[in-house]
């Protein structure tokens, strides 16, 4: 933990000195990276109910059927993400 700490603290005076602006890097934020630590995106997105693929489906889906005139009502939009499920 010192080490990521000592390692923040020269960053950023190396920085500031470079471009003479002032940065706050988290020493913490250095941990959790060496450490593989998720980021809360990553946490989330693994606690999703479709997948990257099935949500472009949805958006690409939804999409289609405005563009032609026919947006979908929260009941159809549910159902349609229920059949991919």
């Amino acid at each position: 933990m010192l080490v990521q700490k000592l390692f923040a603290d020269r960053f950023t005076a190396l920085y500031r000195m470079e471009t003479g602006k002032t940065i706050r890097l988290n020493h913490a934020t250095i941990i959790n990276h060496s450490t593989r630590k998720l980021t809360r995106a990553e946490s989330n997105a693994s606690k999703a109910w479709l997948t990257v693929g099935e949500t472009d489906a949805v958006i690409a889906y939804i999409i289609e059927v405005a563009n032609q005139g026919f947006p979908l009502s929260h009941r159809q939009l549910k159902e349609h993400v229920d059949e991919i499920l």
